[in-house]
């Protein structure tokens, strides 16, 4: 499976009513149990969040992590990289969502993350793009 941008946060982001530098982002780790579709809504999609599937007691919050925008320059989005310390789970996706209103959240982006990643007592950590350094592109919209 590859990535995914959510239809209806594609089409909202192509009528420019979705202002990604002015939202809260969180990313939430997503289960293996989850089947990706590009129509599911949060409710369908957070149903599987390892926090959900785990014990509370594994180093992941409910929710996810914020994720800090750094910029958005010529349709890419720059964030800083998430992590969660002394972490003990188990996750195949990572959810990039709109937080701003809770019980109103909006998927944007589902990261498949090459298959189930499992980490013990340690910490986990989504790196956007290259290694190294402190952020990376998050989102890349442009015309093939």
């Amino acid at each position: 499976m590859s990535n995914i941008l959510f239809n209806d946060v594609l089409n909202t982001i192509l009528a420019g009513d979705l202002p990604l530098d002015e939202l809260t982002l969180k990313l939430m780790l997503i289960t293996d149990a989850y089947v990706p579709n590009a129509d599911d809504d949060f409710t369908t999609i957070s149903a599987e969040e390892v926090v959900e599937v785990n014990s509370p007691d594994n180093g992941y919050t409910a929710g996810g992590e914020t994720v800090t925008v750094l910029s958005i320059v010529n349709g890419e989005l720059l964030a800083n990289h998430v992590s969660w310390a002394d972490a003990t789970f188990s996750c195949r996706y990572a959810l990039l969502y709109d937080a701003t209103t809770p019980a109103s959240e909006i998927p944007i982006a589902l990261f498949d993350l090459g298959g189930v990643r499992t980490v013990s007592a340690n910490v986990f950590q989504i790196l956007w793009g290259a290694a190294g350094g402190g952020s990376g592109v998050v989102l890349r919209l442009s015309q093939n």
